[in-house]
C-alpha cells in the first residue's frame, strides 16, 4: 500500500459524522466492532484509521486504541521526528488517557504546524468531536509521530 492511497482514502472521508450527534455511532465503528455502537465507551478517531488501513493491517493493527496502537509503531522501531505526509500523529490532549488519545493522518507540514485528517475531531473538541475533519495543529500536543511501512514509488 502507498502512502498516497491512505491520504487519499483520509480526504475523502472529509465531512463524515457520527449519527446522531454525540453518539460515537459512525461507519468506522460498525467496522470496526462488526455492528452499530453507541455511547461514550465507542471513541473512534483510532477506528477511522485502522479503517483507512482496513486492507494491509501489516501497516497498522486493528485496534481502536491509540495507546495500543502507538506501542505497534514503537515495537517496529517506526517512530520519526520529521514528520511527512503519510505518517501518523499521535496526540495528548487533557484527559485522564495513558500517553496518548488521538490519532490523525498527517497529510502536510508548514513550519511547526501539522495539517491533518482526524477522525472524532471538532472545532469545539479535540478528541471527541463527531466527525472526520482536515486540522491544523502545531505540535503543541504531539507525544510521536509513526511512519508505516508504506510501498515505494
Amino acid at each position: 500500500m502507498k502512502r498516497d492511497t491512505i491520504i487519499k482514502r483520509a480526504i475523502a472521508e472529509v465531512g463524515t459524522k457520527e449519527f446522531p450527534a454525540n453518539s460515537n455511532d459512525v461507519i468506522y465503528n460498525t467496522w470496526f466492532y462488526g455492528h452499530r455502537v453507541h455511547g461514550s465507551a465507542y471513541p473512534w478517531c483510532c477506528a477511522f484509521v485502522a479503517w483507512l488501513f482496513r486492507t494491509n493491517q501489516a501497516l497498522f493493527p486493528r485496534t481502536a486504541s491509540c495507546a495500543n496502537a502507538l506501542e505497534f509503531y514503537e515495537a517496529k522501531s517506526r517512530i520519526v521526528t520529521d514528520p511527512q505526509p503519510g505518517d501518523l500523529v499521535f496526540f495528548h490532549f487533557n484527559t485522564n488517557a495513558r500517553r496518548t488519545n488521538h490519532i490523525g493522518v498527517v497529510i502536510g507540514v508548514r513550519g511547526d504546524k501539522l495539517i491533518t485528517i482526524e477522525g472524532n475531531t471538532s472545532i469545539n473538541s479535540d478528541d471527541n468531536g463527531g466527525a472526520v475533519m482536515k486540522r491544523e495543529r502545531n505540535r503543541r500536543h504531539v507525544v510521536a509521530f509513526a511512519r508505516p511501512e508504506y510501498e515505494e514509488g
